[in-house]
Order: C-alpha cells, then sequence, then structure tokens
C-alpha cells in the first residue's frame, strides 16, 4: 500500500466519529458508528440496520435531538410550518373579534379607521402565511434532495455500534481526472474522488475505503458443454450468455481539511479521517497529483467533423481507472467532459479546439469518365481539403483521411496521387487510413487534392 500523503478533506473528525468505518461500492455502502442517542438519520426505503449478528429495527419518530446538523435544519422547516399556522389562526381570531363588534356604536369616521387597518391587518396576516409556506415548500425540496425522507429514523433494541447498510445512490462517488497543459511538453495531472452524500446521513469515518466493484454478486458454477459436430441442416441450439453492465464513474465543491490518501491498488482507495455531510453538493478529495512528458499535435478528421483538435499523447505514469477528464491551462479551464484513448503511442486526450485553423471538405467531381478495359471499370474519384491558419504563427496539422477499402478479392483500390504545394508528407496505413502532415504558414492556406481509382467488375457495381 502506498502512501501519498495530506490532503484536504472536508473537516476535522470530531471525537464521535473516532473508530466509525465507511465502505462503498457501486451498488451500496456500509456505514458501522454508534448512533447519538439511537439517532440513525433521514435514511429511506433500503436501509438496513444490523446490531451484532441480528438486524435491528428502523423507526420514524417526530423527536430529533439538537444535536444533529440535520435535526436542527429539520426543526427550523418545520418551525416555518408552525409559524405560518399561526399567522392563519391570527387571521380566523381578528375575523371572529371582527363579527362581534356592534357597528352602531361607532361613529362614521372610526368606522373607517378600523376598517383600513383591520383590512390592512388581515391582508398582513395573509401574506405572511402565503411567503411562509413557500419558504417551507423550498426549504424542505432542497432537503430532500439529499435525504430520501422528511421524518427522522431511529434504530430500535440497540445501544452500541450498529452496521448500517445504505441503497445504491445513497452515495456516489467516481474518479476523474484534470489535464494541466500550461507547461508542454510537460503535462500535469490531477487525479480526485468526487463524493455526493444523498444518504440523509452526514457521514463521520475515522477510515473510508472505496471500492470499484459491487457489494453483492451473484455467482453461478459454469458446466461444461461439449463441441458437438452437428448436421449443417440443422440449426444450432442458441446459448445465452449474461452481459456485464460498465462501470459508469458522476462540480464538487473543493472539501476538507487535512485527511489522508492511501491508493491499495488500482480501483481501490482508502480515505483516512473523512467527515462527508449529506447536501446537494459534491465533495471532491484529491487523490495524487504527478508530472510527466506528453507529446502535443492538432489533429482533424475531415471525413468525420473539420475541426482542428488540440491532443497530448503520453504513457502515464499511473493505471487511468476511468476515462473520465477536464482540461486546463494556466488557471483557465478548456474542457469540462474531455475522454482519452489508448494508441500506439500512449494514451491521447483531445484538450481543446483550434478555433484559428478552418478546414473545408468537398469532394472532387472529375471530368475524367469511366474507362473500360475488358470486363473492369476503372473508376477514378477523390477529394479536395481547403484549409486557411488565420493565427500569426505557423500550424503544423496532422490530418487523418480515408481511401476506400474493398471487401471484394475482385475490387482494387489504387492511391494515383497527393497533391499540395503546402509542404507536406503522407503516410498510407491499414484498412485505408491515409495521415496527412501539413504546415500552415502563417495568415495563409491552400489545398490538398486526394485522387484514387477503383477498379472492379463492371458486371458487379460498388458503392461507397
Amino acid at each position: 500500500m502506498k502512501k501519498i500523503g495530506s490532503i484536504v478533506a472536508a473537516l476535522v473528525l470530531s471525537s464521535s466519529a473516532w473508530g466509525a468505518t465507511l465502505s462503498l461500492y457501486r451498488d451500496g455502502a456500509v456505514y458501522r458508528f454508534t448512533p447519538k442517542e439511537g439517532f440513525v438519520g433521514f435514511v429511506g426505503k433500503g436501509a438496513e440496520a444490523r446490531c451484532g449478528e441480528r438486524v435491528a429495527a428502523l423507526v420514524q419518530s417526530s423527536d430529533c435531538p439538537e444535536s444533529s446538523r440535520l435535526c436542527r435544519e429539520w426543526q427550523a422547516i418545520e418551525g416555518l410550518h408552525t409559524r405560518a399556522d399561526t399567522a392563519r389562526s391570527s387571521a380566523w381570531a381578528l375575523k371572529a373579534l371582527l363579527s362581534r363588534v356592534r357597528l352602531d356604536r361607532l361613529d362614521a369616521a372610526d368606522l373607517v379607521r378600523q376598517s383600513a387597518a383591520v383590512g390592512e391587518k388581515l391582508s398582513s396576516l395573509k401574506e405572511q402565511e402565503r411567503r411562509l409556506r413557500a419558504e417551507r415548500e423550498r426549504r424542505k425540496s432542497r432537503f430532500l434532495t439529499y435525504a430520501p425522507v422528511f421524518t427522522p429514523v431511529f434504530v430500535q433494541g440497540c445501544e452500541g455500534e450498529i452496521e448500517l447498510r445504505l441503497p445504491r445512490g445513497a452515495i456516489d462517488f467516481r474518479v476523474a481526472y484534470e489535464a494541466d497543459v500550461s507547461a508542454l511538453p510537460t503535462l500535469a495531472v490531477t487525479q480526485y474522488l468526487t463524493l455526493r452524500n444523498r444518504s440523509g446521513l452526514d457521514i463521520e469515518a475515522e477510515r473510508a475505503t472505496f471500492h470499484f466493484e459491487p457489494m453483492r454478486r451473484t455467482l453461478r458454477p459454469i458446466r461444461f458443454r461439449p463441441w458437438v459436430v452437428r448436421d449443417a441442416t440443422k440449426s444450432a441450439p442458441r446459448i445465452l450468455t449474461r452481459g456485464v453492465a460498465p462501470m459508469v464513474a458522476d462540480a464538487a465543491a473543493p472539501a476538507p481539511e487535512m485527511a489522508q490518501i492511501d491508493v491499495e491498488g488500482p480501483r481501490r482507495y482508502e480515505v483516512k479521517g473523512l467527515k462527508l455531510p449529506a447536501s446537494a453538493v459534491g465533495m471532491r478529495v484529491t487523490l495524487r497529483r504527478w508530472e510527466q512528458p506528453a507529446e502535443s499535435e492538432e489533429v482533424a478528421y475531415p471525413w468525420r467533423d473539420t475541426r482542428v483538435y488540440k491532443t497530448v499523447t503520453f504513457k502515464p505514469r499511473y493505471a487511468i481507472d476511468a476515462n473520465d477528464w477536464r482540461a486546463v491551462r494556466g488557471g483557465r479551464l478548456l474542457s469540462t467532459r474531455v475522454f482519452g484513448a489508448y494508441g500506439p503511442e500512449g494514451y491521447r486526450l483531445f484538450v481543446d479546439v483550434d478555433e484559428e485553423v478552418t478546414i473545408r471538405r468537398e469532394h472532387l467531381v472529375l471530368k475524367e469518365k469511366e474507362s473500360f478495359f475488358g470486363s473492369k471499370i476503372h473508376k477514378k474519384d477523390g477529394y479536395r481539403l481547403e484549409l486557411f491558419n488565420q493565427s500569426d504563427k505557423k500550424k503544423r496539422i496532422h490530418i487523418v483521411e480515408r481511401l476506400p477499402v474493398a471487401v471484394r478479392s475482385d475490387v482494387e483500390v489504387k492511391l494515383l496521387k497527393v497533391e499540395t504545394k503546402l509542404p507536406l508528407r503522407y503516410e498510407r496505413g491499414e484498412e485505408g487510413r491515409l495521415d496527412l502532415f501539413v504546415t500552415l504558414p502563417p495568415k495563409s492556406g491552400g489545398e490538398v487534392r486526394v485522387l484514387f481509382e477503383v477498379r472492379y467488375d463492371k458486371k458487379k457495381p460498388v458503392a461507397y
């Protein structure tokens, strides 16, 4: 187990959290702690408490201890309901008093003044009730974004530590990365953990472990089946296989004071000294940072997308646990949703778009007609790429293009020529790949023409 060191965590743990542990999996969580006054939280359906070897009952109650932050928030919301009822009752009481007033004992001037005062008071009470109820609904709705229920839940019949099992989604976590391209060819990488607690329970744990694996698995024995040579006229029986759903890794507020992160292996982490309050806002915990060499390149795929992408390619110093990145430069956010992929040269990230280079692709309408040689047709075809560099600097662009690929033995594809007045070299790869390396002068452009020929049997037309 490799110690990464101290990082910023949520808050310093109180002594009451000493000994509490949290184990978080892809399909649930296990929290071992000692409840204060038996109060568990505002946990909902799917939560299960164990006291030793037995299942303990979770019951709802209108009582809620003042020592709990969530209880104080809940009581404040319920207080708005009480105040709204008070305003409504005051309006009813005022109307009741008015019904017993003898109007014949008031002169006209007093009647007008009293009516205006009473009307103003009733209107004020009605508006006060409306505002209090609206505020209660707003705060209650927000409360229910991080608590499944609006009623306090207590454990019954257990005085000591309990094991609380929370369902999937009660606490979400994912690993993500940040690529800082400010100092290329040195790339700075930050790996962090994003947490969001919607369980209705404030988590305080001396030790928290995060597993990129399910807590519950269904494993069945696989029985041997002979591989039988069957009669070709009979269809083979269907064999159903069970697919495995891919694991999905979900801005977060900067968090915490001092905690420690241990990376115990790929896709498994341990956080020491963690406070994770129930909240609608996520919390980010830094796992580790490192710097390493990287190669930058501008790449375009005009057959698919005419934008020019700024990319970095590197061989990761550590295993990449999740394909979820964001890119920054000099403190400025470039892209929030960046995905990477491994290739022959390493791991490549598309970090930004070069808006100063434009590319336009169009199909060439050639003057040559289809020529016939025996039973074959020689069809000439091609496309043109128009490029322009709007910046004051020279640009080197890697363009990935395509040639048709023959899938029949009687079809041939021949590259005739790649022509341009720009500095260019090209490489023809497998599966019809054509790599063009073009240099664009400042404030200038040009075009690249790609010509090829497709030969095929005239009795067997082709399309591409």
